[in-house]
């Protein structure tokens, strides 16, 4: 059985800032402001995978719709921090199928967060829910995994604080505006 209600609130909380913030599952009718968010973010060139490149609407609607597959098979959770009727946020833990049958019980990590939502308290709540929906939600899952930007501070202080350990490093993998990163790998046993 099926545990994804698209548009399903999982929760709801006000930011440092007061403003209200309601994490839910997506829905078809969040393409448009789902794709026009990830334009933002890169055009954005943060420390993301998406640098200044433009995504078409029909790519955003295949990794949405793969999306809703995945978690119809319990191997994905994704949800979306909403401000209104704003997308300003997008959180997925996914069921990590590389090494087949011998890496499904590890799942990958990866948020986004609209620049004017930062340093308010939301990244930390956004993911700890996220986390908590996955460990409920995805089957047999013991582990979650995630790299990052090796200069990206603020994202590794986060990730401490809800518990992720460093567990490996890549030397210069990552390129971000125009110099070599180290691509730093974090685990958290759940």
């Amino acid at each position: 059985m099926s545990f994804f209600v698209p548009g399903k609130n999982v929760s709801q909380f006000s930011s440092k800032n007061g403003l209200d913030i309601v994490l839910r599952y997506p829905k078809w009718e969040d393409l448009q402001p789902l794709w026009l968010y990830m334009n933002t973010l890169s055009r954005e060139d943060t420390f993301l995978a998406l640098s200044g490149e433009s995504l078409d609407i029909q790519s955003q609607a295949e990794w949405l719709a793969g999306r809703f597959v995945q978690m119809e098979m319990r191997n994905s959770v994704v949800l979306l921090a909403m401000q209104g009727e704003d997308v300003i946020g997008v959180c997925n833990i996914d069921r990590n199928f590389n090494n087949r049958s011998r890496g499904l019980h590890v799942a990958n990590f990866g948020i986004s967060l609209a620049s004017a939502y930062r340093s308010q308290g939301i990244g930390h709540f956004f993911a700890r829910q996220s986390i908590l929906e996955a460990k409920q939600k995805l089957n047999d899952i013991t582990r979650i995994q995630l790299t990052l930007f090796s200069q990206n501070q603020i994202a590794y202080k986060l990730y401490q604080k809800l518990g992720f350990k460093i567990c490996g490093q890549n030397p210069e993998a990552l390129l971000y505006r125009g110099n070599f990163q180290d691509e730093i790998l974090m685990s958290l046993k759940i």
